[in-house]
């Protein structure tokens, strides 16, 4: 017997609204060009200015990740309804790690590790750090900005539902002309992992592998301005 799934008018609507978003993110991504650098590609740039900037709060990707449900039975009606019942899911694990995550500054200690590492080097003539761009005061061979679009914890193993730091931060680096030396999103998942509980109940365990994750994504983008 083939059973017949009726869909509301405001599923309809949602639907529409869903599609048309989905669309256009999709546009606006095969409209931007991704840059990687070439060896050699700063070597003109002794001067640095870096912009790093992020809104974004801590992100518990859990049920989001694995969580298929409705999805899969009823096509993509089903996959909207599903996905805020998840979305609400992760909201309220959110909460329950707010405590350990509101005091904590993760952009902050980002610019102080990288700070540390370009210093160390001894790479560039002269680095000037800001919190936005409308600050750019000093002038520099090229402006470098970091957007932290996301930070948290997600799903990287669905047999098991543990839980790694992650963190992506756009990238883009500009010469005093206007052009593009270096484009690219930079997406950091860690090497360890632990269960939701371990995260809310462990002292320290959550604010440890975020801080590792900042170590981590700061690294990979301070190697790759020093060796280009």
């Amino acid at each position: 017997m083939k059973t017949r799934h009726i869909v509301s008018p405001q599923s309809l609507i949602f639907l529409s609204t869903f599609l048309s978003l989905t669309t256009a993110t999709l546009l606006s991504s095969c409209a931007t060009a991704y840059h990687r650098p070439a060896q050699g590609s700063f070597k003109e740039v002794s001067r640095l200015s870096i912009v790093i900037t992020g809104k974004s709060k801590f992100k518990v990707l859990d049920s989001r990740a694995t969580d298929l449900g409705p999805g899969v039975l009823f096509g993509v009606v089903g996959a909207i309804a599903n996905s805020a019942i998840t979305n609400s899911a992760d909201s309220d694990k959110e909460k329950e790690l707010a405590a350990q995550t509101a005091e904590t500054s993760y952009q902050e200690a980002f610019k102080n590790e990288l700070k540390k590492l370009l210093d160390e080097s001894k790479r560039f003539e002269k680095i000037d750090f800001y919190n936005d761009v409308i600050g750019l005061k000093e002038s520099s061979d090229a402006v470098l900005e970091l957007v932290i679009q996301e930070w948290g914890v997600r799903v990287i193993n669905q047999q098991t539902n543990q839980l790694a730091p992650y963190m992506v931060v756009d990238i883009t680096m500009k010469d005093s002309k206007g052009k593009i030396l270096w484009k690219e999103r930079e997406s950091q998942v860690g090497s360890s992992s632990h269960f939701f509980n371990e995260y809310r109940d462990k002292e320290n365990l959550l604010k440890e592998s975020m801080e590792a994750i900042v170590k981590d994504s700061a690294y990979r983008i301070a190697s790759t301005l020093i060796y280009s």
